[in-house]
């Protein structure tokens, strides 16, 4: 509990400035939030380009702070991988003939040596790494989901509580979660969201094809992040720009808007399908389900079977999926372990998207929905994804439901802004309490910064991960590894050797798409030291090294020459 020590300060400060607005605020006539459109005026577009251009310059005011992300999680490094294949123009890359000894989670070692993950993050990382620095990339992405929240937001609440959307979606996801320090993702899969229902809400008000093409857009990066969830964030509003272009069955205007959706549709399909022969020789199947054809005991599902146990090369890896999946696996097995689940990930959520200052203006929105027809279609498809991740087995993380970001960001505002324009009668009025809660966001972010060094501790390797939290686990020995050994100089390989109770989250062993152009190759060592012989002999000329993380963080030769 301690490490969700911010959450608890977070609330503390919300009390304290709600009972402060009593005084502070009495008789106030001061124009609150619509004062924010002072900056920009009423220019929807302006608004939109203000929302990024902020995120970018407080995430460069805060990066002395963050600092630049190092990858831990195994999905980090294979995002990272999948970024250095297409760097050197592949999608994939030839399996090594030593491949064994690098064989390694989410990453396939045959037919191709791949990522297993969709495309879309290893893009968006590319992008980075082509400006000088993969972190780049995210940064970049996420200013840009920024900006596509305040552009959903127009479409579907009136234009100052888009650009508080906007600002939240800045101070809340923007800063400091993983989303924006990290290469594990979520970023892009909550922009490509936000585009399909910005677009679904501007498409039922008036057909046209600019719209209809970044609806397109939208879907095919939800196809390529998050293809599960975004699926079902999707489904709704499919159905609700369909009942649209029913209305309009007999307009010339329609054919304007179909038809732009259809051929990008078709090409992103044909550009799908040709990843997937590249990468795994089968057009209709995706490198993540072959991926998990051969090495996981469970589906992804809670009415699928535990599969017979795979062959396994290596120890950890048959720890990681027959004892951590199949654990996940067997938690959900009675309706007591499935609610037990279910509430873990309805803590996920809250403390990323709602945390303890939002609260107030999510459940105010759920209230009232139903007075609000316009917006029941993104709340549809915020229920839409958490019925999806309802159904699957595991615990979910926050970047799981990133299709939904801006569905709930719909609710968050909706709650809002009905606090904010309440005439009831109260101790503290609704406008004050709306500005109470923007306040208390916007004081977490100084709180942040300077949290550690007040003994405030962050959370790392805990779970859930909150919106402050920018990583789940740390793996500082191999980056000064590397660091070490580039300062040395000359060619390397590091062969790590766990004990048989090794933490399978804590990976050192994963390389570059091209493995012998590498100045440092991370190698596992089979069962005995003497297996390790034709790795050796592969690697004549460099320097050999022998890596026991459970036991040294020093680097020792290797025993066998």
């Amino acid at each position: 509990m301690r490490q969700y020590a911010l959450i608890w300060i977070e609330a503390a400060i919300l009390l304290f400035v709600l009972l402060a607005t009593r005084w502070i605020w009495r008789g106030s006539r001061r124009k609150g939030i619509n004062s924010l459109l002072d900056v920009a005026g009423h220019n929807p577009a302006r608004l939109v380009i203000l929302t990024g251009v902020i995120a970018l310059v407080a995430h460069l005011a805060v990066w002395t702070s963050v600092g630049t992300p190092q990858p831990a999680v195994h999905d980090e490094f294979s995002f990272l991988f999948m970024a250095d294949t297409f760097s050197s123009g592949k999608l994939a890359n030839p399996v090594h003939p030593l491949w064994i000894f690098f064989e390694t989670f989410h990453i396939s070692q045959g037919p191709t040596y791949s990522s297993v993950y969709p495309p879309g993050q290893g893009l968006m990382l590319l992008l980075g790494q082509t400006l000088g620095h993969p972190a780049i990339g995210v940064w970049i992405i996420t200013a840009l989901m920024c900006a596509a929240v305040c552009w959903m937001l127009q479409a579907w609440v009136p234009l100052p509580w888009a650009f508080v959307g906007g600002l939240i979606a800045i101070m809340r996801i923007g800063l400091f979660s993983y989303w924006a320090n990290s290469y594990w993702g979520g970023s892009l899969a909550a922009l490509g969201g936000c585009l399909v229902w910005g677009a679904v809400g501007r498409l039922r008000s008036k057909l046209d094809t600019g719209s209809a093409l970044i609806f397109a857009l939208g879907l095919m990066i939800l196809a390529n992040t998050r293809p599960y969830e975004g699926l079902w964030c999707a489904l709704p509003a499919v159905a609700c720009l369909g009942f649209s272009f029913a209305r309009a069955a007999r307009s010339p205007m329609l054919l304007r808007a179909a038809a732009p959706i259809l051929i990008a549709l078709t090409v992103g399909a044909a550009a799908m399908l040709y990843y997937n022969w590249r990468v795994f020789g089968d057009a209709l199947e995706m490198p993540y389900q072959a991926n998990r054809a051969r090495y996981s005991r469970v589906g992804s599902f809670l009415w699928e079977s535990l599969q017979p146990e795979p062959l396994y090369n290596h120890a950890v890896m048959r720890d990681f999926y027959t004892k951590f999946e199949t654990k996940g696996f067997a938690s959900n097995r009675t309706l007591l372990e499935y609610m037990v689940v279910s509430g873990i990930k309805a803590l996920v959520f809250w403390t990323f998207y709602i945390s303890a200052a939002l609260t107030l203006p999510f459940l105010a929105g759920l209230i009232r929905i139903r007075r609000y027809r316009k917006v029941m279609w993104p709340a549809v498809g915020a229920a839409s994804t958490v019925l999806a991740l309802s159904l699957l087995v595991w615990t979910t993380n926050a970047h799981y439901s990133a299709p939904a970001t801006g569905c709930f960001y719909v609710l968050i505002i909706l709650g809002l802004r009905l606090l904010y324009v309440s005439r009831r009668r109260a101790a503290v009025p609704g406008k004050w309490i709306a500005v109470s809660i923007l306040f208390t966001c916007l004081a977490m972010l100084p709180l942040r910064v300077v949290a550690e060094r007040l003994g405030v501790p962050n959370v790392n390797g805990a779970y859930p991960i909150p919106w402050y939290s920018g990583s789940l686990y740390s793996l500082d020995l191999r980056t000064r590894l590397i660091q070490q050994l580039e300062r040395q100089g000359g060619k390397h390989v590091v062969i790590v050797r766990y004990t048989p109770d090794h933490d399978y989250h804590f990976e050192y062993v994963f390389n570059r798409a091209d493995i012998d152009a590498s100045p440092i190759v991370w190698a596992r060592e089979l069962e005995t030291p003497e297996q390790s012989r034709p790795l050796l002999d592969y690697y004549q000329g460099r320097s050999i090294w022998l890596l026991r993380p459970d036991e040294s963080e020093t680097l020792v030769p290797y025993p066998i020459r």
